[in-house]
């Protein structure tokens, strides 16, 4: 739900700023959206009509142009309001690597997580408001363009724009995580509990209530055919349906991970293999106790490579007693290498980009194998602890 990559604009107060290719279908759609509004303006600003008739928007490609540049200006103040949240958690010491444009909106990529409710708090408000700043300004512009009677091609842009931006922070206020309101709530409740993922859990139930009401007014408003409207209400509710629960999963993998190292997934300390070690006691003493898919081989006390489990069983039976642990490892890249003090979340990372298995490195020996089963496990039986609690 998230986007995972986009392609770098710029920065603004440092903090790096890319687009997803989502966003290009969202910024297409509301920029035909907004052309059709302008090309038509009585039917959603019936105040503007006598100004309008002295004013006209020019015909032609005008309005399409006017809807192009409007759009442009409307994600500038989406980006407003993440730099906002972003700014002040930068001033709390949360760092933030970039700001992602993408479908709905955008989305800041913190390099790690808020550690108080307080700065919780203070991130949710900055955006929202934020916002209504930029609602006003726009208000004024509209204000101060039918004051000096200007055309028409400024007087419903700015118009439009002031609404939409308060729309954009009322909805935001909304109780249910992870909207803004929803951030607003969980600091309130965490800091009356003390418990995090408590407060995200009632928050994301909120989140999954505000987005059932809004798939059920999309539905009705295309019942009285506004489907333009609901449309986009039904698509905006299911996606917040979703966040909502990603959010809340995100938030108990978070605290299930924190603080653990791959240290502390080591149930056992493997010995070292020698290259010349036969196979028979290799199958009978190591792999037998040793309940790991692969051994570290060494020769003259440095390693060269893997030994695994499922080469042993490939060994056909007249190769059985002419092949050793040398012969039949692995190059030392067969696999990845950790340290000891590398974070769990990080193990996850690289287990979700395809790593299968880790050596655990102490000192420059290898200590332990780790598989990625071994890790979806521990993560997922702490995950199961966590939600207990």
């Amino acid at each position: 739900m998230f986007p995972k990559s986009g392609f770098r604009i710029g920065k603004i107060l440092g903090i790096e700023i890319a687009i997803n290719a989502s966003w290009l279908v969202i910024f297409i759609l509301v920029s035909i959206t907004f052309g059709s509004i302008f090309k038509n303006p009585i039917d959603i600003f019936p105040e503007l009509d006598s100004y309008l008739h002295v004013h006209p928007i020019p015909s032609g490609p005008w309005v399409w142009i006017a809807g192009f540049l409007t759009a442009l200006v409307f994600f500038a103040c989406l980006l407003l309001h993440e730099v906002s949240h972003s700014f002040v958690g930068k001033r709390n010491g949360v760092p933030i690597n970039r700001i992602t444009l993408f479908l709905f909106g955008g989305v800041a990529e913190m390099g790690e997580d808020v550690k108080d409710p307080v700065t919780e708090l203070k991130m949710a408000v900055a955006g929202p408001f934020a916002t209504f700043i930029i609602s006003g300004a726009f208000y004024g512009f509209y204000r101060l363009a039918k004051t000096i009677k200007a055309g028409g091609i400024l007087v419903v842009p700015f118009l439009y724009l002031s609404l939409v931006n308060l729309a954009i922070g009322i909805f935001n206020l909304l109780p249910g995580f992870p909207l803004d309101g929803g951030r607003i709530l969980r600091a309130f409740l965490w800091k009356a509990t003390g418990n995090l993922e408590k407060a995200t859990k009632i928050g994301s139930f909120c989140g999954q209530v505000v987005a059932l009401f809004l798939i059920g007014g999309g539905v009705y408003s295309v019942l009285i055919d506004n489907v333009a409207g609901g449309f986009w209400l039904v698509i905006i509710g299911f996606f917040l349906y979703r966040l909502a629960q990603i959010s809340y999963r995100q938030t108990v993998f978070r605290l299930a991970s924190e603080g653990i190292t791959a240290s502390d997934l080591i149930t056992v300390r493997l010995p070292e293999i020698d290259a010349e070690t036969p196979l028979t006691p290799l199958r009978d003493y190591y792999f037998a106790w040793y309940k790991v898919p692969a051994f570290p081989v060494y020769r003259g006390g440095e390693p060269i490579g893997f030994v695994f489990r499922d080469d042993l069983r490939r060994v056909a039976g007249s190769e059985w007693d002419l092949l050793n642990a040398g012969r039949l490892s692995r190059p030392l890249q067969s696999i990845e290498f950790v340290e000891t003090t590398t974070a769990l979340d990080q193990l996850l990372r690289r287990t979700l980009k395809g790593a299968r298995l880790f050596g655990i490195l102490e000192g420059g020996r290898i200590i332990a194998v780790l598989s990625s089963d071994d890790i979806l496990k521990f993560m997922d039986s702490r995950i199961r602890s966590a939600r207990r609690r």
